[in-house]
């Protein structure tokens, strides 16, 4: 039987072992979401829209539905899903963090 180490918090203390802590991973935090509507993330990064279009097909950006449509939904829609998803957001993020570090100097 395979243990997972994430989910062990404890082992029994009659038998003297000691505690098992869970793994830290590292929390970055997501500027664009998966459930983030396409305008709004329009309106706060607008440097991502040239790369989901040129590199993705993502034309959602300029449609009316962007208002009411979320990230994932809209990707969904055309074809982007599992990993590829997956990517897409992480570009994004990239791209909104970049633009949030050069912000900040």
């Amino acid at each position: 039987m395979k243990k997972n180490v994430l989910k062990t918090k404890t082992i029994k203390k009659d038998v003297g072992l000691t505690k098992k802590k869970p793994l830290k991973r590292s929390k970055k935090v997501m500027l664009i979401t998966r459930d983030m509507p396409i305008a709004k993330m329009v309106q706060d990064y607008p440097e991502v829209v040239n790369m989901l279009v040129t590199e993705w097909g993502f034309h959602c950006v300029s449609c009316y539905i962007s208002n009411f449509e979320m990230f994932e939904d809209g990707a969904r829609v055309h074809g982007i899903e599992g990993e590829d998803f997956e990517q897409m957001l992480a570009m994004c993020n990239e791209i909104a963090e970049f633009k949030l570090k050069k912000n900040a100097k």
